[in-house]
Order: C-alpha cells, then structure tokens, then sequence
C-alpha cells in the first residue's frame, strides 16, 4: 500500500479512521479533532487550529507554534488585529505610559473566538486633575469640601459625591480624599486601603507603613518608590491607578 492510500485510512484519536469533513483544509484521512495516540497513516499532516500533527512511526505527534503571547513594547493601534496563533490572546490588556508622563491608557485585545480588534483607551482620561477626586462618571471638588464615598463597585451608581464635614454621608462606603499627589498638602501622597465597605483615599506623608496601603497616582514621577503609575483592576471590577500593584488585583 503506498504512503497516499495508508493515509486515507489515518485513525483518529480512538483508534477508528475519520475525515475532517470537505470543508477543512486537511487532506483526506485526517482525524475531525485533533488526534493523539496511535496511527497508521504514515507522513499524514493535519492542522487543528493553532497545532500541527504529523503521523509518524505510529504516533501522532502535535505541536504548538513557538510565538510571542505577551504585551508589545510599543503600544497597538486601534483596530488592529490581535490573537489567532500567535501575540496576546482575546481578552488580555496590556498597560502603556501616556506621553509627557501623563498617567497610563490600557489597549484590551477585544473579540470573539481566537481573532480579535485592539481596543485602545485615551490618554485624556489620565492626566493630573489637582482638586478633582474621580467619582464613579463624575468628579468630586475638594475645594468645595466634597470628597468620593465609595461601596466596593466602581460605577456611578455606587460612588457618590458628599460633603466631607459631615461624615455620615458615607456610613456605608469608604471615603476617598484623593487620587493623586497633586491633591494632597506639601510633600504629601495619596494612599488608599481597601477596606471591607469600599476603598478608603487619604494623604498621608507616605503610603510605607504597617498597614496595607498603596499609592495612588496620575503621573509616574509622584510615585515616591519610583513607580511606575499604571492602572490595575481589583476586586468587584474597580480600578485603581497606583504606583504598585495592589494585592489581589491585575
């Protein structure tokens, strides 16, 4: 029997000859899944996706391409292609400086299946705001006396502006004073805690203490470790931008 007839006849991964059907790029005899196990096709080649199997000395061999799955260096455009066989897989965000030392914008490879589009944030959102706490969609004025009381989900319906001088007004959250260096007094950081109710957001002359605190930051050059300020997704969906990454967050 030639190699070309032994093929047509290739076992599939339970031991039975199969056919990958006419509308695959696989030759005939090739298994409908991938295969493993014994085989009698010698030098059959099937592709299963991103893997390749060959039937050699009675074993089906597979292997997967050898490529680069991490983030780029250099920031993606907007649009384009990602995932498939190789480069980041649909559903991983990969964090990027904004210029001028502007905060960070995240690129997400967003898609279906193994193909997918980069969707890409603005930087816009990132700069310093001295004065403004980010509240949910809105911004909270420190210099009017308000300050953010938040309840553990970052959304607007669960961060909400209030007064600071009367502190009832988050009985149920956490209350955050600022989002950056720039809305602190002298050489003082922003840190926040995350407590059971929400994420609590204080200045402090240094978020290093025998407490778990982290600082939070606009712009790398405030971060007193030296950064560098990038945004992290925490518990419940919030995100935080801090110097370091939070424990528990990505």
């Amino acid at each position: 029997m030639s190699d070309v007839d032994a093929g047509s006849e290739a076992a599939g991964p339970d031991g039975t000859t199969g056919d990958a059907g006419a509308d695959s790029p696989n030759p005939p005899g090739c298994p409908a899944t991938q295969p493993s196990g014994k085989c009698n096709g010698e030098k059959l080649a099937c592709t299963y996706g991103c893997s390749f199997c060959s039937c050699s000395q009675g074993q089906w061999l597979c292997s997967s391409p050898g490529c680069f799955g991490g983030c780029s260096p250099t920031p993606p455009a907007a649009g384009s292609a990602c995932g498939g066989c190789c480069g980041p897989s649909v559903g991983m965000t990969c964090d990027y400086a904004c210029p001028s030392d502007a905060g960070t914008f995240r690129a997400t490879c967003v898609g279906t299946g193994g193909a997918g589009a980069w969707k890409v944030d603005s930087c816009t959102s990132g700069g310093s705001t001295p004065g403004k706490v980010a509240c949910g969609g809105k911004e909270c004025d420190l210099d009017a006396g308000q300050g953010c009381c938040d309840t553990v989900t970052n959304d607007a319906g669960k961060q909400t502006c209030g007064p600071l001088a009367a502190g009832s007004f988050c009985s149920t959250g956490a209350v955050e004073e600022c989002d950056e260096k720039a809305d602190c007094t002298g050489s003082k950081v922003c840190c926040i805690q995350f407590l059971a109710q929400g994420i609590q957001a204080t200045c402090m002359p240094t978020c290093i203490t025998g407490v778990e605190r982290y600082q939070v930051c606009k712009t790398t050059s405030e971060c007193e470790l030296g950064g560098p300020c990038q945004t992290h997704t925490c518990g419940a969906g919030e995100t935080v931008q801090s110097c370091t990454k939070p424990l528990g967050c990505q």
